[in-house]
């Protein structure tokens, strides 16, 4: 019987070695597929990353493209006008009042060589508007050069007469500086070549939408050329 109990212990014993063999094996076998699965997966979502980088870095490429294709066939049209938008209407015009007599015809509100009715100047409104307007009343009154210097001072107010106090006092009767310093602040020259470089220069932002893009380069196209005709605003909208 002794002999019976050591037999079955040591064929237990050898039973459960196996046993516990054969689990290490399926464990390590499981273990090691887990870790080729997981390995595979990484490398999946590897490649999906680059691809995904690839086809952003591509739209963003033919956005770019369109985009200076469009600006340089802008630029184009603007250098080449249409021959029927070179003519121009006056802003003012002068009716004669004969002599003696009084005329059924309205004069222009800017008629004497005083300040009356002298347009006005802040830096909000149209500068091109202003100095043409303010043109067209010096050569109506027929003011000489001294006398423009002095009048274009009197029509400033706000931020333009705050230019108009950088100029030292012995150059203001001087009709061409005050004009030129008016223009490197106001002019259309100066704030059209600064918005084309901004739109030159303008990219997405990593965390600006396309529509987000597209609405601020619309903005800033409008700013640059703002003499354009709408058809192109309306083709570049498009694309």
């Amino acid at each position: 019987l002794s002999e019976n109990v050591s037999s079955l212990k040591a064929e237990l014993l050898e039973n459960s070695t196996t046993l516990e063999n054969k689990l290490s094996e399926k464990l390590e076998e499981y273990s090691n597929n887990l870790t080729t699965k997981v390995t595979t997966l990484e490398n999946n979502f590897s490649s999906l990353k680059d691809e995904v980088s690839g086809l952003e870095d591509k739209v963003t490429a033919t956005i770019e493209a369109r985009m200076n294709e469009r600006l340089r066939v802008l630029e184009e049209r603007i250098a080449q006008p249409e021959a029927g938008n070179s003519s121009t209407t006056p802003l003012i015009t002068q009716t004669p009042i004969e002599e003696g007599g009084d005329t059924t015809t309205s004069a222009p509100a800017i008629t004497s060589t005083g300040n009356n009715g002298l347009p006005t100047f802040d830096g909000k409104m149209s500068w091109e508007g202003f100095k043409t307007l303010f043109e067209t009343a010096a050569q109506i009154n027929k003011w000489p050069s001294v006398t423009k210097a002095s009048m274009l001072c009197l029509s400033l107010r706000g931020d333009a007469l705050e230019v108009l106090q950088t100029v030292p006092v012995a150059e203001r009767r001087d009709f061409n500086e005050v004009i030129k310093r008016l223009e490197m602040r106001f002019g259309h020259q100066h704030m059209e070549q600064l918005y084309r470089s901004q739109l030159k220069n303008r990219i997405q932002k990593p965390a600006e939408s396309l529509q987000e893009f597209a609405a601020d380069i619309a903005r800033l196209v409008r700013k640059a050329y703002p003499s354009v005709p709408d058809d192109v605003y309306e083709s570049l909208a498009i694309d």
